[in-house]
């Protein structure tokens, strides 16, 4: 399965006219961003369930679904550590919305999915801080204990307050 999502992004990323290697070699966070962002369509759930699931290249899904493939490609291609990675909740508390995001601790970098109807927005990670202030998100929690190839109806069960 690894070897099969590896080779599926560096065909992405060939397709897009972007060297892997040298992606790779400058900013692996842009490389996964890019790569997520612009071959993954953003939906939103459906049914009334939060179903998390791992986005697949060429798929499609929803905010935590981006986060849970990028977090996968940063573990399995380019060795991050899983300790380093957070999936947040987010809370926008003047429209009661929420969101999930993917947190780069040691980088203090948010990757998030792309503007709805422009999927050339948000093709770089912004820096944490820059991230709320803009958005008007603030962390209600972390997504803790979860696995690169695990599916489940809600993260609530796995919050790990602030």
């Amino acid at each position: 399965m690894k070897k099969t999502t590896t080779l599926i992004a560096a065909s992405i990323l060939a397709m897009l006219n972007i060297s892997t290697a040298a992606q790779a070699k400058s900013d692996p966070l842009v490389a996964v961003q890019r790569t997520v962002n612009l071959s993954v369509e953003l939906v939103e759930e459906r049914g009334g369930k939060d179903v998390w699931k791992v986005a697949r290249i060429g798929g499609d899904g929803d905010c935590e679904d981006f986060a849970l493939l990028k977090r996968k490609l940063l573990i399995e291609q380019y060795g991050f550590s899983p300790d380093d990675l957070d999936i947040l909740l987010l809370v926008n508390p003047k429209t009661r919305t929420g969101h999930a995001v993917l947190a780069v601790r040691s980088q203090l970098m948010v990757l998030d999915i792309p503007t709805k109807g422009n999927k050339r927005a948000n093709l770089k990670p912004v820096p944490y801080a820059e991230y709320l202030k803009k958005t008007g998100y603030v962390r209600f929690c972390t997504a803790g204990n979860i696995s690169t190839d695990q599916q489940f109806e809600s993260a609530s069960d796995r919050c790990v307050k602030p």
